[in-house]
């Protein structure tokens, strides 16, 4: 992980676990409220906004899944990046062809030819999960890494969101701070291994977005939920706890309710927690999909995790949304 929080996974999660918040101003003015807008920056040598920055910040976070994966070698690792889609406001031109070569440039290795990119924003890391699974059946190609970079504090994507009265102001409390981040996780087929098992992955589109005027029953997020217990075998009931890319935003948080009272069934008894890591490192749009399954993986590595089993779920403004199971086992 490279979060406003740190620059590695452990050091992002701990920060997570201890409720810290990295959310400060910034120079980007807001008129209607007077006052400068707060995001989440990540330290870098120097500060800029644009496809420069990106490579900078994916770069350590693959970097890290490589020292992870030794003795495999990076050209030997397709790398599935996960990139905010094509209609997201004020995204950096230039992006989709110049990120995976400029981060091979600045860690010195060849990139797999197999390595490609999505353009999932929030649920990317579900996309590239799927897509690493066919290479996988078909290619017999056992190891992968899904990566997520993006920010959202550029002056062009913020001014863009302050129009929709959805960026946190003083003015406006349902709305998000604008961050940025990159995260990416090593895959694997091979059993006994350490880590999180993916148990199921949903995906389904939702009709009634944020922007819509349609009535809103979260059917979409519902679906995708569904797909992925099912294929896990498990009900709603049998999920410890959720981590989700809940925002701040009203919509997200109805959505969500709405998706468990629906799938829960009557005869549970408890209530199963929701973690919003995104109340920490603020909006890092396709990188919290990294970040959640890293918290999933930290919280039981270091005991804090409620239980093995987690339900992530994600949603885009577009009407995309993905939900994935998974379960951590030790390797023993």
């Amino acid at each position: 992980m490279v979060t406003p929080l740190g620059g590695s996974f452990r050091t992002t999660c701990a920060a997570v676990r201890a409720g810290v918040r990295n959310v400060t101003r910034t120079n980007i003015f807001d008129r209607p409220t007077a006052s400068f807008i707060s995001a989440g920056q990540v330290s870098l040598h120097q500060w800029w906004e644009g496809p420069e920055i990106i490579p900078d910040l994916l770069a350590p976070a693959i970097e890290e899944c490589f020292d992870a994966a030794h003795p495999l070698r990076p050209e030997q690792i397709p790398i599935i990046l996960g990139l905010p889609g094509r209609d997201r406001r004020g995204r950096a031109g230039g992006l989709d062809e110049s990120v995976l070569p400029a981060v091979a440039e600045r860690l010195g290795f060849r990139l797999h030819p197999r390595s490609s990119i999505v353009f999932g924003g929030h649920v990317s890391a579900c996309l590239a999960l799927r897509e690493g699974r066919r290479l996988a059946e078909f290619d017999g190609i056992r190891t992968f890494i899904a990566a997520a970079v993006d920010t959202l504090v550029r002056r062009v994507t913020i001014n863009a969101y302050l129009e929709q009265s959805r960026v946190l102001t003083p003015g406006n409390s349902n709305g998000f701070a604008p961050a940025e981040g990159a995260g990416a996780i090593l895959v694997t087929a091979s059993g006994n291994v350490p880590g999180l098992e993916v148990l199921g992955i949903g995906l389904a589109r939702e009709n009634a977005t944020i922007e819509s005027e349609e009535p809103f029953r979260a059917e979409g997020m519902t679906q995708a939920v569904r797909l992925c217990l099912e294929e896990a075998g498990i009900g709603m009931e049998d999920v410890s706890y959720r981590i989700t890319d809940l925002n701040g935003e009203r919509y997200k948080f109805k959505e969500a309710t709405i998706t468990f009272s629906r799938l829960l069934t009557k005869s549970a008894t408890r209530d199963i927690g929701i973690w919003h890591p995104i109340d920490c490192v603020g909006e890092v749009g396709a990188a919290i999909g990294p970040l959640a399954f890293a918290l999933a993986l930290h919280a039981s590595e270091h005991g804090y995790a409620p239980g093995d089993t987690a339900l992530l779920h994600f949603s885009n403004d577009g009407g995309e949304r993905a939900a994935v199971v998974t379960r951590f086992v030790n390797g023993a």
